[in-house]
């Protein structure tokens, strides 16, 4: 095994082995004003974090069954959501409805064709 290079600076603030190490409490500035929005790190610069992938989630709808139900799915259990048979999909990033839309077929896989974007309540 490769012994892991000791950096002499970073090592005079740890303790050897069965000594205490020391602990001194920092004070901290209250902040009594927020930055506005004109000044945001990244206001109007999404080609710092344009590349960047999110995942979203298209929800159609949930279900309960209880543990013994669980148990007993197989090839061909139905499994019924407590959702209506409208066509809206919810678009969810990080568990927060963004948007919605309906199924379509893109090629050969699903896609959401957006129908409301935004602010949409959940």
């Amino acid at each position: 095994m490769t012994p892991i290079a000791s950096h002499p600076a970073q090592d005079a603030d740890i303790p050897a082995s069965g000594q205490t190490a020391h602990a001194a409490p920092i004070e901290l500035q209250p902040v009594t004003e927020l930055p506005t929005s004109d000044g945001a790190l990244l206001a109007k610069r999404l080609d710092l974090i344009g590349d960047l992938k999110v995942r979203l989630r298209a929800i159609v709808g949930e279900g309960e069954v209880s543990v013994a139900e669980l148990f007993r799915l197989k090839d061909g259990s139905i499994v019924p959501l407590e959702a209506d048979t409208s066509p809206v999909i919810e678009l969810q990033l990080d568990e927060r409805v963004v948007a919605r839309g309906e199924l379509v077929v893109v090629e050969d896989k699903l896609g959401v064709r957006i129908t409301e974007v935004g602010s949409v309540g959940a």
